[in-house]
């Protein structure tokens, strides 16, 4: 069986990888896992992931809290809020499909907004929460 938060984070990258309309907005597939090496926003990076223990008496669970990251160039914050609002879309829409889980709720719980001081691109990050169970072949 899968780790059910790599099996997450994997289903959350697909997901984000298969919107044309997401790509089409960043300019091209730039969905990265880790950010190649002098890549310059915009993009759209798949962050850390902190797993919690949610079984029940009778089965196993985990509460998964994953985070999204967009970078984008403009001095205009409604380029990084249009691209989040892309990814809440397709993160929320109709649940990602996980293998070897089974999806009991996922949500968006929060998004924030801030200016790197370094470069000046804008860094939104969004938090999403994921409940899975294992699936079990009875």
């Amino acid at each position: 069986m899968k780790d059910a938060t790599l099996a997450v984070h994997k289903a959350a990258y697909q997901a984000l990888y298969a919107d044309t309309d997401l790509q089409a907005e960043l300019g091209g597939a730039r969905i990265f896992d880790r950010v190649p090496e002098r890549a310059r926003p915009p993009y759209v990076v798949l962050g850390d992931a902190r797993s919690d223990d949610w079984s029940t008496a009778t089965e196993g669970g985990e509460a998964i809290v994953f985070f999204v990251h967009i970078w984008t160039r403009s001095g205009h914050r409604r380029d990084n809020h249009a691209l989040q609002a892309h990814a809440k879309r397709i993160l929320t829409a109709d649940g990602l499909t996980i293998e070897d889980h089974h999806l009991v709720a996922q949500r968006y719980q929060f998004s924030d907004t801030r200016r790197d001081r370094l470069h000046g691109y804008l860094h939104g990050v969004l938090r999403f929460r994921a409940v899975t169970e294992p699936v079990t072949n009875i």
